[in-house]
């Protein structure tokens, strides 16, 4: 990963390349085993996870039935319809016997706690825009991190439902809504059907500092780090067009 600047500019503004990807902000020093240690799982990052998952048990629905979240200000009480909304929004989606939320966030939390130990180095990216710091990592779930949630090891986790939009598959890009759950799911994006999504091991684990706040787990899913959706209300013109320019040449598979 590197610090760079964006050449377009008068005033450089400073973005941090992650597998080749652009994440617009200033390294704000690397997570610590603390950070981990006191890691919240509040409501809306289950709910992020569910995003990902086919379906969800009977038991972690009923955690979340009723419970009221934040979603940019406003406030929102869970139910059976959001719930649905969460679990159709396209992405990569994990194995189906992957079902529990919570349980799959703990279980990256000590994916986080063992890579720290492994001495692997995390970085928090501070958002100029938004004063929030993120940091994401990506690993390979073995054999025996499957056996947790009943996967043979020759199951793979989840899909990469995120694809390079090539020659062959150009024809078949649809533009669509990516869900219709949180105001961050309401955006158009491009869509694939008709090909079956990439089987993967690799797991995406994103979590966040809010300013003079606890780091909270924000989101995992299956597949490759990729940038922010665009959205106009939280990103710089920079990083803005930059996501519009990523986001344009790949879509989802739905």
């Amino acid at each position: 990963m590197s610090e760079r600047t964006d050449p377009s500019r008068q005033q450089p503004f400073p973005y941090v390349e992650q597998n080749g990807v652009r994440f617009y902000g200033e390294t704000a020093g690397n997570v610590e085993q603390r950070d981990i240690n006191n890691l919240r799982l509040p409501t809306e990052s289950t709910l992020h996870v569910a995003r990902h998952l086919t379906n969800i048990s009977p038991e972690a629905k009923a955690k979340l039935l009723g419970q009221t979240i934040n979603d940019e200000g406003n406030e929102i009480v869970v139910d059976e319809k959001f719930i649905t909304a969460q679990l159709e929004a396209a992405g990569s989606k994990f194995h189906p016997k992957i079902n529990d939320p919570e349980a799959l966030s703990l279980f990256c939390q000590e994916k986080l706690v063992e890579a720290l130990e492994n001495n692997q180095t995390i970085i928090w990216i501070k958002n100029q825009t938004t004063d929030e710091a993120r940091a994401n990592i990506q690993i390979t779930v073995t054999a025996a991190d499957k056996t947790r949630f009943g996967l043979a090891p020759e199951e793979s986790f989840g899909t990469s439902s995120v694809i390079k939009i090539t020659p062959d598959v150009a024809n078949k890009v649809t533009q669509k809504m990516r869900g219709q759950g949180e105001a961050k799911d309401q955006v158009t994006i491009n869509t694939i059907g008709d090909i079956s999504a990439p089987q993967t091991n690799d797991l995406v684990i994103t979590i966040i500092r809010k300013s003079g706040q606890t780091p909270e787990f924000y989101t995992a899913y299956t597949g490759i780090i990729a940038p922010h959706l665009p959205r106009a209300e939280t990103q710089s013109p920079e990083e803005l067009q930059y996501n519009k320019d990523w986001w344009s040449q790949y879509a989802f598979v739905k």
